[in-house]
C-alpha cells in the first residue's frame, strides 16, 4: 500500500486543505509523486481554482512536466 498526502495552501501560505490518500500497491518514488501531483491537482480542479502551483520535490517529476507541452 502506498499512502500519497497534499497540502494544499493560498497565496500567503495559509492551508486551504490537506488530505491523505491510500492506493494499493507498492510503487516507485517517481510513480508515487506522479500520483501525489495528480491528486492535488484534481482537488483544486474540484475546488474551482485556477491559479496554481505545483510544487514537488522530485526533479524528474519537475522536468517531466515543464518539457510536456499543454493540451
Amino acid at each position: 500500500m502506498t499512502g500519497v498526502g497534499r497540502v494544499i495552501r493560498d497565496s500567503v501560505g495559509e492551508v486551504m486543505a490537506a488530505t491523505c490518500w491510500y492506493i494499493n500497491g507498492c510503487y516507485e518514488v517517481d510513480v508515487g509523486e506522479a500520483l501525489a501531483a495528480r491528486h492535488g491537482l484534481s482537488i483544486v480542479i474540484k475546488a474551482g481554482l485556477n491559479k496554481i502551483t505545483l510544487e514537488t520535490d522530485s526533479m524528474k517529476l519537475y522536468k517531466h512536466l515543464k518539457t510536456r507541452p499543454l493540451d
